[in-house]
């Protein structure tokens, strides 16, 4: 009933889908048009003075740390790189983004505004940013939203530089937990790689509920 304000306001704005996310265990109750995913997320407590990497995740670090590697903050002035290291990160991975490139320009944007909780960083050598990663936060948590690299990027460990740096800024900045996002189940070496910087296994549900527009979007995709 909290949301209800909420929701009105999203169709108003003729949204496509609607995704609900909960931590708490008492069941939550929501209309039957809304389906349900049973999913689970990596957390670092940030706090903990028990947080240790694993073996493997530390010389990765180590690795990263001996390359020509920077970590920055973007801004609008670094739009070209960023979006010409999305593309090519989709390209050369064959991911397609459930947001088109336009969200990508309007989040880069946004991380000027102090107030917007939104920061994009990137790991950069000579030739350019060779990893990027967008976060969210608010006064406590910060979540890992988004993220792409160059072979080269990835080869150089740059994902594990810009990471370890991170998440050494949001312990000094005060944050309590860093969430690493959503963990697919049959995902072993995503979930491996999570836990390698001590991050604890988390389940949550997802509510979903989708326009007749996105339904039908949906189903003219499969129909190609």
């Amino acid at each position: 009933d909290n949301c209800s304000e909420i929701f009105d306001w999203l169709r108003s704005r003729r949204y496509l889908q609607e995704n609900i996310i909960q931590f708490q265990h008492q069941p939550c109750k929501f209309p039957d048009t809304y389906y349900r995913n049973k999913l689970t997320t990596h957390i670092i407590d940030l706090t903990s003075s028990l947080l240790e990497y694993s073996d493997n995740t530390k010389r990765n670090v180590k690795k990263a740390q001996e390359q020509d590697l920077q970590i920055l903050k973007l801004s609008e002035s670094d739009n070209k790189g960023y979006l010409e290291l999305l593309q090519s990160h989709q390209k050369r991975t064959g991911e397609i983004r459930r947001l088109p490139e336009s969200c990508y320009q309007y989040l880069l944007a946004m991380s000027e505004q102090q107030d917007s909780g939104i920061s994009i960083f990137a790991a950069v050598d000579k030739s350019g940013p060779q990893c990027v990663h967008i976060y969210f936060a608010t006064e406590t948590d910060a979540f890992y939203f988004d993220g792409f690299s160059t072979q080269d990027g990835l080869d150089a460990g740059a994902n594990f530089l810009l990471l370890d740096t991170m998440i050494a800024k949001y312990r000094e900045s005060g944050m309590q937990r860093l969430n690493l996002g959503a963990t697919p189940p049959l995902d072993k070496g995503l979930k491996r790689f999570k836990e390698g910087w001590g991050a604890m296994e988390i389940e949550y549900s997802e509510f979903v509920r989708r326009s007749q527009l996105k339904r039908f979007i949906d189903f003219m995709t499969r129909m190609r």
